[in-house]
């Protein structure tokens, strides 16, 4: 229960503290510009997701499992991710820079600046993931508060300095970093670099989880990239408004969900768990429903222009529940081991999510693009619930 409020609360306290920091970023600068935001944020969350590849989960559940298996396993995470994050961190910035020759124009580096925090972030993820294994989930959720606390103050002596956008971009560099030193500080006689033998168990499963994050992750901002493309930078901006305020909404459940999954690995049956998933639904879809309620002053909390946003707003956060359920399950995936069922899933639904996308876009716009969210997660949800009924799978060996 404590692990459970402590990233309840982080969770909440950031998501907060980040929807106030996109509000200002809102007012402070224009549309185009919350559409650069939106364009170099997508860009480092897919950094995140290719420099993780698929190592936090099995650090989690191993360790949970194992705590030997754990204290081998962490120097070769640490050191995969490291090098990863360093050459995708560089590839990220050379996508931007061709991808976007208006953003490069403007904001060359910054854009390098904001692109150094990669690798901090690497190590960060692994650093919360080794103790949330650990259960000393107060270190990662103060770690998450302060980092969004120094964005905003970044922000506000920014904006009352004068100094622009694309210094804010460049100093945003400065909150990763520090979230990764309050992470990394209270494990310090714990980390060190490492590449003993016999890793390619590791490899070969981290490489099936990483192949199903980067799918994930293009599923879930392919349609940003699309708007931005086939639309506007603007439009991008606007829609960007929209599911930053559904994604925030997602604190109700995230805290929980990565405070049970230690003992979801050690248990990985979701039978026991069967009550809490049901109250949790409810719990999330009266929050999905209060979001529609009173979308149009949650939006005009950004300007009143992002109003146009509304009808996508009302499709994703009808689609919050069906969120909640396909992480549920996921998780309950992972810790029984069945990681290659969840690679075909993930090709499946990403696949159905780009056809529905491409269809909906141009006809419907913003709108469109959270129809092919729902519809997507719909079809997730009834591939996982498939894969999962009557299973009674135990926890298979780790990787050493």
């Amino acid at each position: 229960m404590q692990n459970t409020l402590w990233m309840t609360a982080a969770s909440l306290g950031g998501r907060v503290i980040s929807y106030g920091t996109f509000v200002l970023l809102a007012r402070f600068f224009r549309a185009a510009d919350v559409g650069v935001w939106a364009v170099l944020l997508t860009a480092s969350l897919f950094s995140e997701v290719l420099s993780n590849l698929g190592l936090d989960k099995i650090l989690i559940r191993d360790a949970a499992r194992d705590p030997a298996l754990g204290e081998a396993l962490l120097p070769k995470v640490l050191a995969i991710k490291l090098g990863a994050s360093v050459a995708v961190g560089a590839a990220a910035c050379l996508c931007v820079h061709f991808g976007y020759p208006e953003i490069a124009e403007n904001h060359s580096p910054a854009m390098i600046l904001f692109f150094v925090s990669v690798p901090a972030i690497a190590v960060t993820r692994t650093m919360e993931a080794w103790h949330t294994a650990w259960e000393r989930m107060h270190i990662p959720a103060l770690a998450q508060i302060l980092e969004r606390v120094i964005l905003i103050c970044l922000l506000l002596a920014i904006w009352a300095a004068r100094a622009g956008f694309g210094t804010f971009i460049a100093a945003s560099a400065i909150a990763p970093i520090v979230r990764c030193l309050a992470a990394l500080w209270p494990a310090r006689a714990e980390f060190r670099l490492a590449m003993p033998r016999n890793s390619w168990p590791l490899f070969s499963e981290s490489l099936i989880l990483f192949s199903m994050e980067i799918i994930t992750g293009v599923y879930q901002r392919f349609d940003l990239i699309l708007i931005s493309k086939l639309i506007s930078l603007d439009a991008a901006g606007l829609y960007n408004a929209a599911y930053r305020v559904f994604e925030s909404s997602t604190v109700i459940f995230a805290g929980y969900l990565l405070a049970i999954f230690p003992a979801l690995a050690r248990k990985a049956r979701l039978a026991e768990f069967k009550n809490t998933f049901i109250l949790g639904m409810a719990v999330v879809g009266a929050a999905g429903a209060l979001g529609i309620l009173f979308r149009n002053p949650v939006l005009e909390l950004f300007g009143s222009r992002y109003l146009e946003a509304a009808p996508a707003f009302v499709v994703l956060m009808i689609a919050l529940p069906m969120t909640y359920a396909t992480s549920f399950m996921v998780n309950s995936l992972i810790a029984m081991g069945k990681t290659r069922d969840i690679l075909c899933i993930a090709l499946l639904v990403a696949s159905t999510n780009g056809l529905f996308n491409l269809l909906l876009i141009p006809r419907y716009s913003l709108t469109g693009a959270a129809l092919a969210f729902a519809l997507s997660e719909l079809v997730s949800i009834g591939i996982i619930a498939y894969i999962l009924r009557g299973s009674r799978s135990r926890p298979k060996a780790g990787c050493a």
